[in-house]
């Protein structure tokens, strides 16, 4: 269980991981997830994938980015920037498990992991 004050510093990071690419790299380093999702809608994604892509301690964790037709240009750059697949709005939820799971089964072993640690960032 995390103090207030624990819950506190991880919502003001996960706060200016909203509009700061290089809070979204020190983010993405800290909990070290399996899979990043990033809307291509908001502000500062493109530079946010791209500072994800060139971290040494963030280039591993493979990133699905999520758009819808009014994001066609963007979308096609991410790939280029280095996403590995590509969600088009709308999507239905049952559509995300058996991606997440293709998306990790394709990803390079990780030597940190053994496969039974799970991150959860608990917002309140």
């Amino acid at each position: 269980m995390h103090s207030a004050s624990g819950h506190e510093s991880w919502l003001s990071l996960f706060k200016s991981c909203l509009t700061e690419p290089a809070a979204w790299v020190s983010f993405v380093a800290a909990i070290d997830p399996d899979v990043v999702f990033l809307d291509i809608g908001q502000s500062g994604a493109l530079a946010t994938l791209g500072a994800l892509r060139r971290h040494p301690l963030t280039v591993h964790v493979p990133v699905v980015v999520l758009g819808d037709e009014a994001h066609q240009r963007a979308l096609s750059t991410a790939l280029s920037l280095g996403a590995v697949r590509l969600i088009h709005r709308p999507f239905g939820l049952a559509s995300l498990r058996p991606l997440v799971d293709t998306v990790i089964a394709e990803s390079p072993p990780r030597a940190s992991r053994t496969g039974d640690e799970c991150a959860v960032l608990e917002v309140n």
